[in-house]
């Protein structure tokens, strides 16, 4: 005689773990061992994170093999050209701004005889 939890996983054919396309669905057994063995590893990424390390590495979408051919695309790379080109005119006017703003408030170099004296 069928039990109740064999007739349920017979009536779920549609399910894909049914058909053999992925891995059959963990019983609830199997599940609670596995939460038993898990374990929290917050304390453990806490201690090695430094201020100057972060946990989590940088990502750089255009270096991914998985994005590689949408940064190829002639309309992406139109689109990075311009963006790049807006950034690198950005800096050099506000470097263009910040030398500017240094010359105007220099002091003009002292020559050798506009030094005040001692007095003797």
């Amino acid at each position: 005689m069928k039990t109740r939890e064999m007739l349920k996983e017979e009536k779920n054919i549609n399910k894909l773990s049914h058909r053999h396309r992925v891995q059959r669905t963990p019983g609830v057994n199997e599940i609670r061992a596995r939460e038993e063995k898990f374990t929290n590893d917050a304390i453990v990424t806490e201690t090695r994170r430094t201020r100057f390390k972060d946990i989590i590495p940088q990502y750089d979408a255009s270096a991914d093999r998985h994005c590689k051919a949408y940064f190829q695309r002639q309309d992406v790379q139109r689109l990075i050209s311009v963006t790049r080109s807006r950034e690198e005119n950005k800096m050099y006017k506000h470097w263009q701004r910040r030398q500017t703003i240094a010359q105007t408030y220099t002091f003009p170099a002292f020559n050798e005889n506009d030094r005040p004296q001692q007095e003797v």
